[in-house]
């Protein structure tokens, strides 16, 4: 996907309504069935605050531009900064 797409990927795969807690939830625009423009992560979501069933799998291809926003964005909870509390990036699903 990255060869095709040159952007951030994230992997995301599809979780029960009541794991969504456990994830990032990602919510996003459709480019095609297996690629998403991501808009936004809810972090942990209750299910019904989850904007869908997509939830990060921990797996990511980053370009660099992306680690220089990570350290621009403020501390997430228990100072953690990561991919997930990105607001914009391509994702692709496994």
């Amino acid at each position: 996907q990255f060869a095709q797409w040159r952007a951030s990927i994230i992997a995301v795969q599809e979780v029960a309504p009541e794991h969504t807690r456990r994830y990032g939830i990602v919510a996003g625009t459709e480019v095609n069935d297996r690629v998403m423009d991501i808009t936004r992560i809810v972090e942990k979501p209750a299910p019904v605050d989850a904007p869908s069933r997509l939830g990060v799998a921990g797996r990511y291809i980053l370009t660099p531009g992306v680690f220089h926003e990570i350290a621009s964005q403020p501390a997430a909870r228990r100072g953690r900064r990561d991919p997930a509390h990105r607001r914009h990036c391509r994702l692709a699903a496994p």
